[in-house]
């Protein structure tokens, strides 16, 4: 399910629902946005706050992906102020992470951008500069868990690529992008317990 999320100067609206708050969206804010069973949470954190509020509770009213459960929303805003989605969805026989675009007033049509035979979760999206769009996600084969890596540039999507050379318990990928690098958080538990890790690499060696 999907709603349309309208980010003015004072106030945030969204359309399906016919509902808005008042919000100062001015200032540097970090959003969040949660979506489970039939209902949307808004959260925004500003710079001098060290936790997300809660900004808005609201119903679903309609469907972003037909099939299966959409879980997982990651969302990021690139310069121009557009903001990019990604989650990834269940359908009971193989796994997909879908893409969607806010720009000028509303949602594209959400795309399947890695549709697999396995089990795709987690994802998250990073928008570079040269307004090129990252998404690192989890896949699951049978009991080996890895990490991916899907970009968007002016040829469209590539094909999917490992970027973290897998212990079979490699998880839940985090990803922030700037003009250069392209850095990775995830979680492993390859050693026999969880444990963090990061690396980066050139945005160019990717393209």
């Amino acid at each position: 399910r999907y709603e349309n999320i309208y980010f003015f100067e004072q106030e945030i609206g969204f359309s399906r629902s016919k509902t808005s708050i008042v919000y100062d969206t001015t200032e540097n804010i970090d959003y969040r946005l949660i979506g489970k069973k039939k209902s949307i949470k808004l959260y925004g954190k500003r710079t001098d706050e060290s936790r997300f509020s809660l900004l808005a509770d609201l119903p679903f009213l309609s469907l972003a992906s037909q099939d299966g459960n959409s879980k997982r929303p990651s969302v990021v805003e690139d310069i121009h102020g557009n903001l990019h989605a990604v989650w990834h969805n269940e359908s009971g026989v193989s796994g997909q992470i879908y893409y969607s675009l806010f720009s000028n007033g509303s949602w594209s049509d959400p795309d399947i951008i890695v549709n697999s035979a396995y089990d795709l979760s987690n994802a998250d999206i990073g928008v570079a500069a040269n307004d090129t769009v990252y998404v690192a996600y989890e896949t699951k084969e049978i009991e080996n868990k890895s990490i991916y890596i899907v970009y968007k540039n002016s040829l469209g999507w590539s094909n999917p690529e490992e970027v973290v050379p897998s212990s079979g318990q490699s998880s839940n990928p985090k990803i922030v992008v700037n003009d250069q690098y392209l850095f990775l958080t995830w979680q492993d538990g390859g050693s026999g317990h969880e444990e963090i890790y990061f690396n980066y690499r050139d945005n160019n060696s990717l393209r």
